[in-house]
């Protein structure tokens, strides 16, 4: 995995796209989904190895309530550990678009 994400970063470089901030899944992987809990493992291990040259940021595993009803999210979230959020759903279903799997 951590191949991958060196090759992804790499030709993005190639490209004039420098990546300075990693956004992944917690250990968990969101929904303990194996794909998810691997790139999470992979980007740890990128984040480790590149030392300082990006950050990295891990989303917050949460229970199925809080994970569907995301206006309410609002209300429950712990905001000391929120360091970004989306001001509308409408970003996050466009990012969700061009999730290639």
């Amino acid at each position: 995995m951590i191949q991958n994400i060196k090759q992804h970063i790499d030709n993005k470089a190639k490209e004039g796209i420098e990546i300075s901030s990693i956004v992944t899944f917690d250990d968990y992987g969101v929904s303990g989904h194996p794909n998810h809990i691997s790139t999470h493992h992979g980007c740890m291990q990128y984040y480790q190895q590149a030392k300082g040259q990006v950050d990295m940021f891990t989303l917050d595993s949460v229970w199925m309530f809080r994970k569907y009803d995301a206006f309410l999210d609002i209300f429950t979230a712990n905001n000391s550990k929120i360091n970004f959020f989306l001001p509308s759903p409408y970003q996050a279903v466009s990012a969700l678009i061009i999730h290639h799997t």
